[in-house]
Formats: structure tokens, C-alpha cells, sequence
């Protein structure tokens, strides 16, 4: 598509940019300023993974869900009142701990949350179980080299986020 020049006064003002261009850019800008979002879920296999992802995605199947070998990957569209898109959550799945450097590098740290499925099916693994994934994690994110200042501004965001928290029903309320 040809630029478009228009004038004033006399003098013609020539625009170099694509206006095409232009639109879509700012509209992947608004898209991905709010940023795309990571949940790994990390557990034992046969844990409720694949089951507690299929929820989250649709919260009224009601189909078995047969278990993920190695590592999976779906993701949710975001969307707002108007139905506009406005961001993408991946949800990462893994029962196994060298997968973990794939999903959680120190890009994506900044906008990933962790959860750790722990099945019921042995409670008395329970802590065991959760001491694993954990300890795994930690040990991961130090090999990000993320330093003491930035994992201080990520872990006060956590504390914002919960602290902050307004149920939907609430926010509703106060309008």
C-alpha cells in the first residue's frame, strides 16, 4: 500500500508509515500490553493435571480426562467485556523435572505462576510430594540468576496480587 501524504497550507506532509501496519501494530500492542501469562502445573503423573486443566478450560465438560505423558500445553484467549481479545494464558503441564528449564525461563518468569497438584490418591505423600516440587522449583529459578532486587519486586507482587484481591462479585457491588 502506497503512504499516505496529505497537505496543509500549501505544504504536503507525508505520512511513511503503513497505516495498515500501523493499526495492527498498535492493536498487538494493546493486546500484549497487558502481556501473555504462563501456569505450569507441576506434579506427580496421574496426579489430576490434564483433569484440572480441562476444568479450567471448560468448566462444564464432564469427560474423563486421560493422562498426559511427558509435557502438554494448551492455552485460554483472554477476553473482555466487548469479547476483544486482550491476552493468552499457556498452561504447561509436566510430571517430569527436566522439562521445567523449557517452561520457566527467566523471560517468562516475570508473568508465570506455579501450581503444584498433589494427588489424594496416597495423602500420606502428601508433604513429600510437595517438598519435591518445591525444592525443585527453587532450585530452578536460582539457576535463572534473577538477582535478590528482582525476586524482592516479584515476590511484593505476590503479596499485592492476594492482598488486593476483589472477588468479581465484589467489584460488581461497588458499580
Amino acid at each position: 500500500m502506497a503512504p499516505i501524504s496529505s497537505s496543509k497550507k500549501g505544504s504536503e506532509v507525508e505520512v511513511k508509515d503503513d497505516i495498515w501496519s500501523d493499526l495492527l501494530s498498535s492493536l498487538q500492542t494493546r493486546t500484549t500490553s497487558r502481556g501473555n501469562k504462563t501456569v505450569i502445573m507441576l506434579g506427580t503423573p496421574k496426579g489430576g493435571k490434564s483433569t484440572l486443566v480441562s476444568k479450567i478450560m471448560d468448566p462444564k465438560d464432564t469427560e474423563r480426562v486421560d493422562s498426559t505423558p511427558g509435557v502438554a500445553f494448551n492455552y485460554i484467549t483472554v477476553r473482555d467485556e466487548e469479547k476483544e481479545r486482550i491476552g493468552q494464558i499457556g498452561i504447561h503441564s509436566t510430571s517430569y523435572k527436566h522439562f521445567l528449564p523449557q517452561v520457566l525461563t527467566k523471560e517468562r518468569m516475570y508473568n508465570s505462576m506455579a501450581v503444584i497438584v498433589l494427588s489424594l490418591e496416597k495423602p500420606w505423600n502428601l508433604e513429600e510430594e510437595l517438598l519435591y516440587w518445591t525444592s525443585l522449583l527453587e532450585e530452578h529459578i536460582k539457576t535463572l540468576q534473577i538477582s535478590d532486587r528482582e525476586m524482592a519486586k516479584l515476590r511484593q507482587n505476590v503479596v499485592d496480587l492476594f492482598s488486593t484481591y476483589k472477588s468479581p462479585e465484589e467489584k460488581k457491588k461497588k458499580k
